[in-house]
């Protein structure tokens, strides 16, 4: 009886000991692609979301965005295919000419409405992906270039870098002009050296990967309009608690809210160091104003909430 005693006592002691190992769980991580600059707007805004998500979550639900060379889109929609827990950035079309051709979206809507973005939603989750946020700030592409462009048909027949973009490489195809697909970081060198004759991109980019050096004229004449979400997978999101998801979802409202706040700002100051250093801006008065000089306007943060029904709720 005695030796029961003490035996009980023992395994009681171990029970105690282990129980904050049992109590302690590691976090789950959840890996963040995008094509930015380490230290360029989509990693700011990357930044604000995982500082969110860790301290509402209380250090269970990790953000990893560390930049790595390897990490790509493409990369990124095949690991969110095999179930992999990522979460990409990525461009999706919002004309039926110009339809994205990466396998997993094939099947997309074609026809822009005001419920575009919920019919997005619906088309991914079908194919297994998950939109996560798409209130995020969509930058208007650009291209830039060593001789003035004042409309679209002007790139005929030049060599024009774009990113393996199917939507961006299809526009160029039908204005007769070379799609040249390069990395961010190496079109500079291409323009620098006469490899291309421009590139297409938005102004982060291009003012993050230093393209305005070797080329002075950016014109704003007519790249196709893409819409830029976040996607996970359906199934790793499904693996989540019903309280991490909604977490994981009001945190990509507010990042995509601070991505609007932060874009004001940060469009205003690139903008005015292009011209610092020569650039030429070609087309941006008659875009302004046909949309209206909103500047000074500040963010309203009540058009960038979206439905939670259009992103995370199953």
């Amino acid at each position: 009886m005695q030796k029961n005693k003490i035996l009980g006592n023992w395994v009681h002691i171990l029970c105690l000991a282990c129980a904050p190992l049992a109590a302690w769980a590691a976090p789950t991580e959840i890996t963040i692609v995008h094509d930015g600059k380490s230290n360029g707007f989509d990693s700011k805004v990357v930044k604000y979301w995982a500082d969110l998500l860790k301290e509402r979550s209380a250090g269970d639900l990790v953000l990893r965005y560390e930049a790595k060379a390897n990490q790509t889109t493409e990369q990124a929609l095949a690991d969110i295919a095999e179930d992999k827990n990522v979460l990409a950035l990525v461009a999706l079309p919002v004309l039926a000419n110009y339809a994205a051709n990466h396998e997993m979206m094939s099947v997309l809507p074609t026809a822009g409405s005001d419920t575009l973005f919920t019919a997005y939603s619906q088309a991914l989750r079908d194919q297994g992906m998950r939109v996560v946020m798409n209130n995020y700030y969509n930058s208007e592409p650009l291209f830039l270039a060593k001789k003035p462009l004042y409309n679209v048909r002007d790139v005929a027949g030049l060599r024009i870098a774009t990113s393996n973009d199917p939507i961006q490489q299809k526009l160029l195809d039908d204005q007769k002009a070379s799609a040249i697909v390069l990395k961010p970081d190496e079109v500079s060198a291409a323009l620098t050296y006469g490899t291309v004759d421009g590139a297409e991109g938005d102004l982060f980019t291009l003012y993050e990967h230093d393209w305005y050096e070797p080329a002075k004229y950016l014109s704003a004449i007519g790249a196709t309009s893409t819409i830029r979400v976040w996607l996970g997978s359906e199934t790793f999101l499904n693996g989540l608690s019903p309280a991490e998801q909604e977490l994981l979802a009001s945190t990509a409202q507010e990042a995509g809210i601070y991505s609007q706040e932060l874009a004001e700002k940060y469009t205003a100051d690139i903008k005015q160091t292009l011209q610092g250093e020569g650039v030429q801006f070609i087309g941006f008065d008659a875009r302004s104003s046909v949309m209206g000089d909103e500047s000074g306007s500040g963010v309203n943060k009540d058009l960038y909430r979206v439905p939670a029904a259009t992103t995370m709720t199953p």
